[in-house]
């Protein structure tokens, strides 16, 4: 760690951000920043990731542009709701996508969970292939998907959030073969997005 938590402001909410470095056998350094705030009675966060640290300042101002509602639940994806279409809702939810769509219960086809919650979904994993112009450039770092999984725990949809040009292809095509358990909303399958983390790390010789 080389800065311990310390408060900070975004779209009018307090965060704290903690800042780690992580150094690398091949001399690499990685710099993290974990950025987390309380809103409506969860943590909610993002853990975010640079070569320098002036690209991870960088990379954690753009947070200022993140904007809050008013703090009342929505009641079609409050988690844990005691009435309505969602009650009994696996806490994680972070919300329902609009546009969607409803079946004909209420509950909504298509809801957003954190990758914690899809981590623990997880059943197969394929580890990518190390791109061969990447290993021969010494590149290593972590690339951040979105993804769709389907009702039935399959990938569906794949799309690029950030990482290095040269890991994204071996991330995207390893991904595309991960197989999930089923995400329940009161007991009927539903379509979920979240986002994946893919780490390229050179073997030491």
């Amino acid at each position: 760690m080389i800065r311990d938590a310390f408060a900070v402001e975004y779209g009018g909410k307090q965060f704290f951000r903690a800042d780690h470095k992580q150094l690398f056998p091949n001399g690499n350094t990685l710099y993290a920043a974990f950025v987390y705030a309380q809103f409506r009675g969860y943590f909610i966060g993002e853990a975010l990731m640079a070569g320098s640290p002036e690209a991870l300042d960088e990379a954690a101002d753009s947070l200022g542009a993140v904007l809050f509602k008013e703090d009342q639940p929505d009641p079609k994806c409050v988690i844990g709701a005691d009435e309505g279409p969602t009650r009994g809702v696996i806490s994680g939810i972070i919300s329902s996508r609009p546009g969607a769509g409803q079946s004909s219960s209420g509950i909504p086809l298509r809801v957003r969970v954190s990758s914690g919650v899809s981590q623990g979904l997880l059943l197969k994993r394929v580890q990518p292939d190390y791109p061969e112009a990447a290993r021969q450039g010494r590149i290593e770092g972590t690339v951040t998907l979105k993804t769709m999984i389907d009702s039935n725990g399959d990938v569906e949809e794949v799309s690029v959030i950030s990482g290095h040009p040269l890991l994204v292809p071996a991330a995207v095509e390893a991904v595309k073969q991960w197989k999930y358990k089923p995400y329940l909303l009161n007991g009927q399958p539903v379509r979920v997005e979240t986002s994946v983390t893919v780490a390229f790390q050179l073997q030491p010789n």
